[in-house]
């Protein structure tokens, strides 16, 4: 299982959370993947977690989405406004990436990240430790 994590979830990666602090053990005992795009990485390297990312991607736990694709496809989101976010970034990458699992705390979002018009397949959104069932190993 691979995991995207938002910049305004970025901050609860800590010991004090208790959903961070599971998706951040989940990924440092390598157990999970991080999946970013430029644009996402941008973001979080503009936070406390910047030096985990390196360390994971170092561990080779970092997989990155195919950035033409996410790139476009953030510009036709920007385009139409269909998106109720202001992350049209995080949601091309989901769709890219066809990963289903999302770190987050912003309601918009999940209102995009449900909306199966934005997103066909669905997103699994990750925000309390109650979802840990959500975090299974990554095989790919």
């Amino acid at each position: 299982m691979c995991i995207i994590i938002d910049a305004n979830a970025a901050h609860h990666l800590n010991a004090e959370d208790p959903a961070g602090a599971l998706v951040l053990g989940w990924l440092l005992k390598g157990k999970g993947k991080l999946v970013v795009s430029q644009d996402n990485l941008k973001e979080l390297f503009k936070t406390k977690f910047k030096d985990v990312i390196l360390s994971l991607d170092q561990a080779r736990r970092v997989c990155r989405a195919d950035e033409e694709k996410c790139n476009d496809l953030r510009d036709k989101f920007t385009d139409k406004s269909i998106l109720s976010s202001d992350d049209p970034h995080v949601v091309a990458l989901v769709v890219v990436s066809k990963c289903d699992l999302v770190f987050t705390h912003d309601q918009p979002l999940h209102e995009d990240l449900k909306n199966k018009a934005v997103v066909p397949g669905g997103c699994g959104i990750f925000q309390k430790a109650t979802h840990r069932h959500m975090l299974g190993e990554c095989n790919c």
